[in-house]
């Protein structure tokens, strides 16, 4: 092992070997990342699945969207898949969380509500 680095990042959970990858990815070539254990064996592991892609707050939310393009990026450079099955999901909140979060709501519902036809909500940034 080496004894020295310009760069050492500690710890091999997404955070860390982000990083890594992110500095490489500029250029830097003296990069060592150590890890105690197995990478992303501690609290990364922990919230696995734990992915999702709206935000209120804009700068998380492009972050998000980011994040999902580099897992497709990588599976695509090392040719193995980060095993990510972006499916969709929905998000429930009151009005007055939508309103907070910068988000109009625009609720339609059928003319003859029943049991098999549900509330439509149209959620829209502004």
């Amino acid at each position: 092992m080496k004894s020295h680095a310009r760069v050492i990042v500690i710890g091999g959970g997404v955070v860390g070997c982000s990083v890594a990858y992110h500095l490489t990815r500029l250029g830097w070539s003296d990069v060592m990342l150590i890890e105690r254990s197995e990478l992303t064996s501690g609290s990364t592991w922990h919230a696995a699945g734990g992915f999702h892609t709206m935000n209120g707050d804009t700068s998380m939310a492009a972050l998000q969207g980011y994040t999902i393009r580099l897992y497709k990026e990588l599976e695509a450079i090392t040719g193995m898949s980060c095993g990510l099955h972006h499916v969709g999901g929905i998000t429930l909140a009151n009005a007055g969380v939508l309103v907070a979060a910068g988000i109009d709501r625009h609720v339609r519902q059928w003319e003859k509500p029943s049991d098999h036809v549900p509330v439509w909500i149209e959620l829209e940034t502004t």
